[in-house]
């Protein structure tokens, strides 16, 4: 076992002052030395567990989903759910989207909403939207439009406000329209590049 050259330093002053005949009384280590380093370890262990639980219980969060059981027969009418999957209410919840169609390029729309007396208003702008809570939408806010049927992509881009920071983040998925002959609906595919 090698020794580092401050033990060795160490003792050859013992031997050295053994020699001159002075008493030599071993220097024993400090025990607390190795609690109060654990100590140290466990209050900057314990801080960062505390930091990184806080960020996974308080980050806002939120997908798109095409639902699987639509039955649209536009894909400009195809429904989406906005999910909040985050553990924290978010604000301003809103959409758009990049419709292309074989009869339509690059149709962007924003901000639509349409008013039905049983259902009320839909709309681009979604609001507040609770955890673990979703609302299905479409890109045309309800109303009945044709852009050209299958195939078709749509580029749906969400965005929302986070809680007392107010920053705005954003989102986007990109859908790709499918038939069986009877219905079109949206499956989730790579955007692709440029």
């Amino acid at each position: 076992m090698g020794l580092n050259r401050q033990r060795r330093r160490y003792l050859e002053r013992q031997e050295a002052a053994r020699q001159a005949g002075r008493k030599v009384e071993p220097i024993t280590p400090d025990p607390l030395r190795f609690w109060t380093r654990a100590r140290i370890i466990f209050a900057i262990t314990a801080s960062v567990a505390t930091i990184l639980s806080a960020l996974y219980a308080f980050w806002p969060s939120m997908d798109v989903i095409a639902q699987p059981w639509e039955t649209s027969t536009d894909p400009a009418n195809a429904r989406f759910q906005f999910k909040n999957i985050g553990r924290v209410t978010i604000r301003d919840v809103q959409f758009d989207c990049l419709i292309n169609s074989a009869t339509s390029r690059n149709l962007n729309t924003s901000l639509n909403s349409s008013f039905a007396p049983i259902t009320g208003l839909k709309s681009q702008v979604i609001g507040d939207l609770d955890p673990d809570r979703y609302v299905s939408r479409d890109c045309f806010g309800g109303a009945r439009v044709a852009t050209g049927g299958h195939p078709s992509n749509i580029k749906v881009t969400a965005s929302f406000v986070w809680p007392i920071l107010n920053r705005r983040a954003e989102i986007s998925r990109y859908f790709v329209s499918e038939t069986d002959g009877r219905r079109v609906w949206m499956t989730p595919e790579a955007e692709p590049k440029p």
